[in-house]
């Protein structure tokens, strides 16, 4: 029975989680092969026994198999997994829609074409190309059809079905007749009544089901039974035999076998939908379902709840993140919190680093300092908040989730994102979810998806074309967070390490007396470390070596991870349709370092929410949503090629590792991310003395508010509603008072600028902002008494005196709260924004509700109209006149 035997050989089954296709693996992984299943649903618990009972290696992927990027995700995931092993395949995955010929849609048959005929091609197609590429000797595709594709099941409602079966069937022996020169052997079989997830309902032996077979066909379990020779319907395990037969090698001496007839063993087509789309019922509806509550997800989720849009947060995990991952803040977040008003707490609560050391051992001199510098220097950087802040993830959650749940909003637990599909005839989504609570699968009609799932993301297979573009390396890092004991005099800042015995170490002081250790456990050209190896005792051994002669003790240890370095990119971050998109790591991976990760991640998600605000409220072209990718992508390739070059500094020592951050200084405190030139980053057609450029940020000033005198900083005093500002900039008012009158008199309501504000006034008053009682305090009107679209805002070098409120156009009268006298600090924000303006010149910026910089330009003060005419250009380019 030698021939039977598939030691050493590696299976993939589809619909393997249950039924027929759990048997089939059951079957082989008895036969002694590998198993990898793929399929939508979790697996049962005879699936995750199998690798015990049969000491054989198993998997399970969620994949669609009727979404092409789907399955080329779980291929590729399975390749990689697997070094690209592969001899046996199985496309067993099928559904069925129980409806009469005469009343069957275009979309329910497209929809069951999709799974059973269209799916199995491509997944035997795929399997085909990865033996030939691995050059299997062993070779095997059985294609599952039906014994419908035979005869006309009179007791169900299956046309389409057995149409689709009939194809499988007449496939066969076409690919079989191409595979034949690869020596890939391709059958078919063909199950009749068999007892699975479609059909175990249908009488009183398995009431565990729960099947809508139940309640409408009682009728069938006793009339197949009447129709098999023994009166019985059959088992899974029944026809375990026949596939094991098939992928074995005794079947070599049946070449020319197209398919196996079972009469007694046959697949009835299923009356329930296997979690895939019709345009039935679903549970709710939404405008954005976000996968994901990390600080991605949760970021995205903040602003839109803020900005009115309702908004369906879906997360797998029971609860927040309590300890350790993401944990440093860099300066151009702790900004943007600042901007919406969140940062108080971190604050308060958090560490703080200014300085970083560097300390080095070599084969002749012990370990010792050898430079210390300032983090961010004001010469390099001009942050406003030159430190970074140093707290676990789960502290930057509690910010978001207290904020979200003050609006009525609050996260789905144990809830997994299984998949998304298009509503025929409209832009909708149907989204599929598995409440893990209820252990059942749910439905949310909705706008938009928006994967914030990390870097294995399910929702990035429903973007075509979107893999992860990269490359792994061999570097492997142990990360510990805890209470050291030390006499390292260097504890409390952050310090990188380079020791010629026991690699690189980064410190990282935290919140509550902690301190988290990076530690290389092996080199980016060095053979990787055993992941089984990289155990917290393991990396506490490597510290204390490389450390040496200083003594490290661990009081405890709070958290522990570890991580392989990869720098990759997702092809894309958005469908073609501008409906489903990625953000964070779901879209880009890279070391933890240089602390990026959560921070690129949150404003990934910090420049979509506005972008879907507007476009959800009809008040911009869907095409504004295209320059997400644009922009966002451009960022995460900046910093994959950062993080490469910083990486490799790691591993050169201190020289190589303070050029590097002297170099890119910037881009990693989050003030150097910029974006290219763009629909919404307008390049002046004339040379402009602007220091501002579009694409950057705000610069960092003080001004005096006018109407209280209290000093603020300019880039943090507008709250961040979702719209866009105008600051004019008047250094002598009197002079420039012609230009502010004409720009403002020429942006009414006869504008188109002004025209899509009257229709932003009604969206507001229909569909409100998300408020908290906190808000109460913050007097947002304040801030857009002229447009819910754009706020005004004057700078002027003009003393307190010298003008009235009253003198203004009526824009900036209302517009009180945002005028501002600059003086008080040195250099002025004229100077830093502007550069030079001359007493008979005014200056127009127009700032993104990202804090980005959209425009900028300086004109002389009888320009007025022109001025005018170029920012109505400016909006003119995405909203919706």
């Amino acid at each position: 029975m030698s021939r039977f035997s598939l030691q050493g050989r590696t299976a993939l089954v589809t619909g393997g989680a249950r039924g027929c296709g759990l048997a089939f693996a059951q079957g082989l992984a008895e036969a002694g092969a590998n198993v990898t299943i793929f399929d939508m649903v979790e697996p049962e618990a005879q699936f995750h026994a199998i690798e015990k009972t049969c000491g054989v290696r198993t998997a399970y992927y969620k994949v669609d198999v009727s979404s092409e990027s789907s399955l080329a995700a779980g291929f590729q995931q399975f390749q990689a997994d697997f070094n690209n092993a592969l001899d046996i395949c199985v496309p067993c995955a099928g559904i069925n829609r129980h409806l009469p010929f005469l009343e069957f849609t275009y979309e329910a048959h497209q929809s069951l074409l999709s799974v059973n005929v269209v799916g199995l091609y491509f997944t035997a197609q795929l399997a085909a190309r990865q033996m030939i590429a691995n050059g299997t000797k062993h070779g095997s595709i059985v294609l599952v059809a039906s014994m419908a594709s035979h005869i006309a099941v009179r007791s169900q409602l299956c046309s389409a079905y057995c149409g689709s079966k009939a194809a499988v069937r007449g496939m066969c022996p076409a690919i079989a007749k191409e595979l034949a020169e690869y020596n890939i052997r391709v059958n078919s079989i063909s199950p009749g009544y068999v007892r699975t997830e479609m059909t175990a309902s249908v009488g009183d032996w398995f009431p565990r089901s729960t099947s809508a077979l139940t309640d409408q066909f009682p009728h069938l379990l006793e009339g197949w039974k009447s129709e098999t020779m023994n009166g019985r319907i059959a088992e899974p395990e029944d026809i375990m035999g026949a596939c094991v037969f098939l992928a074995s090698d005794a079947n070599q001496m049946k070449r020319k076998l197209e398919k196996v007839e079972l009469n007694d063993s046959i697949m009835a087509p299923g009356a329930d939908h296997e979690g895939f789309v019709d345009d039935g019922a679903v549970d709710a509806s939404t405008t954005v379902v976000i996968a994901g509550a990390g600080p991605s997800g949760l970021m995205l989720a903040c602003n839109l709840v803020r900005f009115g849009i309702d908004v369906t947060i879906l997360d797998d995990r029971p609860d927040k993140t309590s300890t350790g991952k993401a944990d440093g803040i860099q300066p151009k977040t702790i900004e943007t919190l600042k901007q919406l008003r969140l940062a108080d707490p971190l604050l308060r609560h958090a560490a703080r680093v200014y300085d970083i050391a560097f300390w080095e051992s070599t084969p002749d001199q012990p370990l010792r300092r050898t430079g210390r510098q300032t983090h961010y220097p004001d010469h390099l950087v001009g942050a406003s908040d030159p430190y970074i802040v140093l707290a676990h993830q789960g502290m930057l959650e509690d910010v978001f989730i207290d904020d979200i749940e003050s609006r009525g909003v609050s996260v789905l637990r144990n809830s997994s994102f299984v998949s998304c599909a298009r509503v025929s005839g409209g832009r909708g989504l149907v989204v599929s979810y598995d409440d893990l609570d209820s252990k059942s699968t749910k439905k949310i009609r909705a706008d938009y998806l928006v994967g914030c799932d990390g870097a294995r993301s399910m929702v990035r297979t429903f973007i075509p074309d979107a893999p992860l573009e990269g490359e792994m390396t061999n570097a492997s890092w142990g990360v510990l967070d805890g209470v050291i004991d030390t006499d390292f005099p260097d504890l409390w800042s952050k310090v990188a390490v380079r020791s010629h015995e026991g690699g690189s170490i980064l410190w990282i002081p935290r919140e509550r007396n902690m301190t988290r250790l990076y530690v290389e456990l092996s080199a980016t050209d060095g053979e990787r470390v055993e992941k089984s190896k990289a155990t917290p005792e393991y990396v506490i051994q490597r510290a204390r070596q490389a450390m040496h002669p200083f003594r490290l003790e661990w009081k405890n240890i709070e958290w522990f991870g570890n991580y392989v370095v990869g720098q990759r990119v997702a092809k894309h971050f958005a469908d073609p349709a501008l409906q489903v998109f990625i953000a964070g790591d779901a879209g880009h991976c890279h070391s933890a370092l240089a602390a990026q990760g959560a921070n690129t991640s949150m404003h990934d998600s910090f420049n979509l929410a506005w972008k879907i605000n507007l476009v959800s409220r009809g008040l911009a072209s869907p095409a504004l949503l295209s320059t997400y990718e644009e922009e966002r992508r451009k960022i995460a390739r900046d910093l994959i090629n950062f993080d490469a070059g910083h990486c490799q500094a790691f591993a050169q020592g201190e020289a190589a590792l303070a050029k590097n951050f002297n170099d890119n200084i910037r881009f990693i405190s989050g003030v150097g991310a910029e974006y290219s030139s763009g629909t919404l980053t307008m390049s002046s057609l004339e040379p402009s003395t602007a220091t501002l450029r579009p694409g950057a940020l705000m610069l960092p000033a003080r001004v005096t508010r006018y109407i209280d005198a209290n000093p603020v900083d300019i880039q943090l005093d507008i709250p961040m509603l979702g719209q866009f500002r105008l600051y004019l900039f008047a250094p002598d008012l009197k002079a420039s008072l012609p230009f502010l009158s004409t720009l403002c008199q020429q942006l009414d309501a006869a504008s188109s600028l002004g025209r899509v504000a009257l229709q932003a006034d009604t969206s507001y008053q229909n569909k409100p902002r998300g408020q908290s009682e906190a808000d109460a305090f913050a007097q947002h009107q304040r801030y857009t008494p002229v447009s819910q679209i754009l706020t005004y805002a004057l700078v002027t070098q003009s003393p307190q005196s010298a003008f009235e409120v009253a003198d203004l156009p009526e824009a900036l009268q209302k517009s009180r709260w945002t005028l501002y006298l600059d003086g008080g600090d040195t250099p002025h924000c004229t100077v830093k924004w502007m550069d030079r303006l001359g007493e008979n010149e005014a200056g127009v910026v127009i700032v993104r509700p990202d804090g980005y910089v959209g425009a900028v330009h300086n004109w002389g003060v009888e320009e007025g109209q022109g001025a005018a005419k170029w920012v109505d250009g400016y909006f003119k380019g995405f909203l919706v006149d």
